[in-house]
């Protein structure tokens, strides 16, 4: 497909031939004009209908016929289907038919470790994450965070590393198979405790190496906290925040829950 500016596809009419076109052109936008005017001073710029354009005998053949065409009134000017132009309730072939075939080959059925990846639901995921806390703990607060993988780009900043994840995080991240989806994870994960404390934020460009995201004996993730969030979480009673990680096809989510139990940050 090649665009072509108006300027230069005119240029290349001769005069007589672009002196017609252009009084079309007027007389069409003159006739516009007025009929916008009458529609304005009229309060019928929008007219909304209260009723379909057909009977309810010819609905069904309104809307099977793909040929079925609509006609104007010359007295209201409304539009209406003319049963008289409905093909019936049989299929009408608006594409030539195909040869018929001595048989359909089937592709084989794809394994289900190919099945791509169901829709997560936030919902779902913090319900699973209240639901394995143990009946006689306090929950304080909740935070959400959920990061697009396409446009995740942080990382190719170093700055941005260093401000943000600690030596032991970045090292976890360099001995990942994928080291941009480990930050990702890890960086998800902190905007979720942090939302979780509740507390106000200091800027975009705060930084969030004192909440630390580390992986347990079972490779959980673990939160450990640093300097001032330790400091504003103990002065809020959190004792201990948990964080849960989800992966779906083009998104991570983290659901963080901070809790006022007697185990220890």
């Amino acid at each position: 497909m090649v665009g072509v500016a108006p300027k230069y596809l005119l240029g290349t009419l001769e005069k007589d031939v672009y002196q017609v076109y252009a009084e079309k052109c007027a007389t069409r936008k003159r006739q516009a004009n007025q009929a916008f005017a009458h529609a304005v001073m009229s309060d019928s710029l929008v007219k909304a209908q209260t009723q379909p354009p057909y009977e309810k005998r010819d609905e069904s053949r309104v809307l099977l016929d793909p040929l079925a065409r609509v006609s104007t009134n010359p007295t209201s000017k409304k539009i209406y289907f003319d049963p008289a132009n409905l093909h019936g309730t049989q299929p009408v072939m608006v594409r030539p038919e195909q040869p018929p075939q001595d048989h359909i080959t089937l592709p084989e059925p794809s394994p289900i470790n190919d099945v791509p990846a169901a829709k997560i639901s936030i919902s779902d995921i913090t319900g699973d994450v209240l639901r394995s806390l143990p009946q006689d703990v306090k929950i304080r607060s909740i935070g959400v965070d959920i990061e697009a993988v396409s446009t995740f780009d942080y990382d190719s900043n170093p700055l941005f590393i260093q401000r943000n994840f600690t030596p032991a995080e970045q090292a976890f991240a360099q001995a990942c198979r994928d080291p941009h989806m480990a930050l990702i994870g890890r960086w998800c994960a902190k905007e979720a405790v942090f939302k979780s404390l509740g507390v106000k934020s200091k800027g975009a460009g705060a930084p969030m190496k004192e909440i630390e995201v580390k992986s347990d004996r079972n490779g959980a993730p673990k939160v450990v906290l640093h300097g001032a969030a330790l400091r504003t979480a103990r002065q809020a009673n959190i004792s201990n925040v948990i964080v849960s990680l989800s992966y779906s096809e083009g998104n991570v989510i983290a659901v963080a829950v901070s809790l006022n139990t007697p185990e220890s940050l």
